[in-house]
């Protein structure tokens, strides 16, 4: 039976961070553009969502795993 835990829970919620963060990255670097004013380089963009992609990846793997041992599933409250 697969049942709900706060670790789930926590490690869901990081993920869920470091999938908003890529996404606000982008949204700011788009809005950049679009109004012509200064955002990231190309380079310091691709760096810095590399960075959050693979944050992302990490917490993906944690939580993964934590389901794997565990036997729980987190249910986002989003």
């Amino acid at each position: 039976m697969v049942q709900d835990c706060a670790e789930g829970l926590r490690l869901d919620r990081e993920l869920a961070r470091a999938e908003e963060a890529a996404r606000s990255l982008k949204n700011r670097q788009r809005n950049s553009i679009q109004q012509e004013t200064t955002g990231l380089s190309v380079e310091d963009f691709l760096v810095r969502l590399q960075q959050i992609r693979y944050d992302q990846f990490e917490a993906e793997r944690a939580l993964n795993d934590h389901i794997a041992e565990h036997h729980c599933m987190p249910i986002r409250n989003s």
